[in-house]
């Protein structure tokens, strides 16, 4: 009621070839990491990269991230979901929950492709866009996507 919950990247994935994912969260006029640290308030801007919870690193397996949705659970616990894209026509959805001491990080399922339909002759400008996969913000255990099934969302 009183929080709000952050998660970012480095940038857009078409930019960005190793996007991670980062979280933190805003309280009282102080922005926070998710085990309670305080990182800076308002009047220390900006927070940097590095001073966030590293959710999922990029860079470590040189895959491109993207951020879905966040939610907190009945412990206001952050909860995230996204996809990792290591290639156009490759995404795949994760589910990434605080457990009170550490980031757990879970493959949900493969998501297929971009999902816009390309126009025959037009080169597809969103490949990084996947089907979409959102939390139930009621129980963040429940999830709800989109991803292709025999060429079909």
């Amino acid at each position: 009621k009183d929080r709000i919950h952050f998660a970012f990247t480095d940038g857009h994935p078409h930019v960005e070839p190793t996007n991670s994912i980062y979280y933190i969260y805003y309280q009282k006029e102080t922005f926070y990491n998710a085990d309670g640290t305080k990182i800076r308030d308002m009047r220390n801007l900006p927070v940097q990269h590095k001073e966030a919870d590293l959710v999922y690193d990029g860079t470590k397996d040189s895959v491109r991230a993207w951020i879905w949705d966040i939610a907190v659970d009945n412990h206001n616990r952050p909860v995230i979901v996204y996809s990792r894209l290591p290639k156009k026509t490759e995404h795949y959805y994760y589910y990434a929950c605080w457990d009170g001491k550490k980031w757990i990080d879970s493959k949900i399922c493969a998501a297929g492709k971009w999902f816009l339909e390309t126009p025959k002759g037009k080169k597809e400008r969103e490949v990084y866009y996947s089907g979409g996969v959102v939390l139930d913000h009621n129980d963040p255990n429940i999830v709800y996507l989109s991803r292709q099934v025999n060429g079909v969302f």
